[in-house]
């Protein structure tokens, strides 16, 4: 029975609103492109690699949390390996039957580490992403990161970052990430007020544009309620924090603000202690437009369709509501109408 359920889910057409590329690098890839551009690993083994990379217990917080990334990001090194690390995380998400992607990805970080243009990373992203939709039956989107931390990294600044999306935002670029804390869990808005400004203004010239905005995705419940006010956002990263203030829960089922749950991340990252404890459930139950994703597959050992499969045993929910998540997913997809449209009718004939 249960494999049965597993394979009328995987058979399910899914849609992930966020999967970072950085965490959806196949192992043996990163080993490949490792030794072809002769790049310092902690071991050339796969299978102790594999134990370097990926997390198999919770950590205490995000910054172990994303500290097996630090490995990872070294097969970014050029804009070959870019396009085919890419083609790859869309080919496996292609896989498990997700008909729509939307990939998060800090290029700035990876142009800097790795000394390359901003526009040389872009391309390489789009490469990979055009050679996909030529090849498989899905749909890929790019979420491009800003980080609060340029400054101290010597990356470019949030400014430049985004006079580079706007010129490419006609090519599968969909919307921009901004960042709401900063390192040590401060809140940007309350360090940094002059950064936020900064986030403010490249929120509306986002708008502008007609790019959404992604926000809120780490930090307290205040962080996401700065991100809807403030930064107008149309989504919000995670936001299972909201269930920890009332008004601001409130005033995320009110403007009907989609949440990117990501239930084993969530876990493996120490934002809940337990998957019995997630929110998701409540949130669901209270109406709130919750969606669920992968987050980073690699890092985490996992697939969208084992996180429905988690859903569903640990919250007792039917084939029904995983239909209706599904189509959250989709009505709180960057995609037009009528792509939507296609899709949902896809999911419930």
């Amino acid at each position: 029975m249960a494999s049965r359920l597993s394979k009328l889910v995987h058979d399910l057409p899914k849609v992930d609103l966020h999967r970072h590329l950085e965490g959806s690098i196949r192992p043996k890839t990163l080993l490949e492109i490792a030794k072809q551009n002769k790049i310092a690993l902690p071991t050339y083994n796969l299978d102790k690699l594999i134990s370097f990379i990926t997390i198999s217990k919770p950590k205490p917080n995000l910054k172990e949390f994303v500290k097996p990334l630090e490995i990872a990001v070294r097969c970014f090194c050029s804009e070959e390996a870019i396009e085919r690390v890419t083609y790859e995380t869309i080919e496996d998400a292609y896989k498990d039957n997700v008909r729509y992607l939307e990939l998060g990805f800090s290029f700035a970080f990876v142009a800097s580490k790795h000394n390359l243009p901003l526009c040389a990373v872009l391309d390489s992203l789009l490469g990979g992403i055009k050679l996909a939709e030529r090849k498989l039956p899905v749909k890929v989107a790019l979420i491009v990161g800003f980080s609060p931390l340029w400054e101290e990294h010597n990356w470019p600044s949030p400014d430049e970052i985004f006079e580079v999306v706007s010129s490419y935002k006609d090519k599968a670029i969909v919307g921009i990430g901004l960042c709401s804390e900063l390192k040590d869990g401060t809140p940007l808005f309350v360090a940094r007020k002059d950064v936020w400004r900064n986030f403010i203004e490249i929120s509306r010239r986002a708008k502008d544009e007609g790019l959404f905005i992604h926000a809120g995705e780490v930090g307290k419940a205040e962080c996401v309620k700065a991100a809807i006010e403030d930064l107008h956002a149309d989504r919000i990263g995670h936001g299972i924090n909201v269930i920890q203030d009332r008004k601001i829960l409130e005033l995320v089922l009110e403007r009907r603000i989609p949440l990117e749950n990501c239930l084993t991340s969530n876990v493996m990252s120490g934002a809940v202690s337990s998957i019995t404890k997630h929110p998701f459930k409540r949130l669901y139950n209270m109406g709130a437009i919750v969606t669920l994703n992968t987050d980073d597959p690699s890092l985490c050992q996992i697939t969208l369709t084992s996180e429905f499969m988690l859903a569903m045993n640990i919250f007792q929910l039917s084939l029904a509501d995983i239909k209706k998540i599904v189509i959250n997913g989709v009505s709180a997809s960057f995609l037009s109408h009528q792509e939507k449209e296609q899709i949902a009718k896809s999911v419930v004939p």
